[in-house]
């Protein structure tokens, strides 16, 4: 199958009248030209500026695809990709660390409240510790953690207590598939109840916007002590799953945009506020 070219141009005119398409000064050239675009490129074409640098491709004479020509990471941009890299490391660190203690023989049945006190931007725990459940236990299991080992459990709790999320209130909560080890979850709304509790959230924005055939989720998350904001892009391509034979459509298939959003809140407070180990559900099913 052959490519077409991609070309490089600046776009110096949109829509002239009676012409649906553009004016381009191709790289290369000393004149602008008029070009026609095909019907489903227009969506495309309509949020680029005027002298904006752009790429595309052409089709019989008419353009076919054409974005934004990619610029290189400005300063501002070049710090947050590296305390993203570096919440990343500190979020694989703490994932091995939960995979270890999961993995390790415990004796007692309940955990206990970490006697050491809380990192500084950490409120204190809302959760009890479990033993003080001794004669609720069962029900609380059947719960939160329905299915689950009792190793599994003290995890849940020991995690609960370190962001100070009750699962009784469905806060955070474990999921057991089949044989495999438990996924512990937290919903979005549980995350923002970590930022604020901190003392340092400074509020967020998110939406949602089509790109190449695809609908982004985004989210900026800002702290009142750092001078530039958490920022998450996630593709609904890389979550929506396809329908098996007479499954019915679920909220990824009706509220497509609400779903990859809620991943993105998700994923920005996580990073923000260096949380490990939870993920919300969305990211997983």
């Amino acid at each position: 199958m052959t490519v077409a070219p991609t070309n490089h141009g600046l776009l110096t005119d949109k829509e002239g009248a009676g012409f649906p398409g553009c004016r381009i000064l191709v790289d290369g050239q000393e004149k602008d030209q008029p070009f026609t675009v095909l019907s489903f490129v227009q969506r495309y074409l309509d949020p680029l500026q005027k002298k904006a640098r752009v790429c595309f491709q052409t089709k019989d004479g008419k353009i076919s695809k054409i974005w934004p020509e990619p610029v290189a990471p400005s300063e501002a941009q070049k710090v947050i990709d590296a305390e993203n890299a570096a919440g990343d490391a500190r979020q694989a660190a703490n994932d091995a660390y939960v995979k270890e203690l999961a993995g390790a023989p415990k004796e007692p049945k309940y955990i206990e409240v970490p006697a050491k006190p809380l990192p500084k931007e950490t409120a204190p725990a809302i959760v009890p510790a479990v033993g003080k459940f001794n004669e609720k236990i069962d029900l609380i299991k059947a719960k939160i953690a329905p299915d689950c080992t009792d190793t599994e459990f003290e995890l849940l709790m020991y995690m609960a207590n370190k962001y100070g999320l009750d699962p009784l209130v469905h806060q955070i909560w474990a999921v057991k598939y089949q044989n495999k080890p438990a996924l512990i979850f937290a919903g979005r709304d549980g995350f923002l109840e970590i930022a604020h509790r901190s003392g340092y959230f400074d509020g967020m924005e998110a939406g949602t916007r089509e790109e190449y055939e695809d609908i982004i989720g985004w989210c900026k998350v800002y702290r009142k002590d750092m001078s530039h904001p958490f920022y998450v892009e996630v593709y609904l391509k890389e979550y929506l799953k396809p329908l098996t034979a007479g499954q019915r459509p679920g909220p990824w298939q009706t509220m497509p945009r609400v779903m990859i959003q809620k991943v993105a809140e998700s994923s920005a407070l996580r990073r923000a506020f260096s949380v490990s180990g939870l993920y919300c559900p969305e990211e997983i099913s």
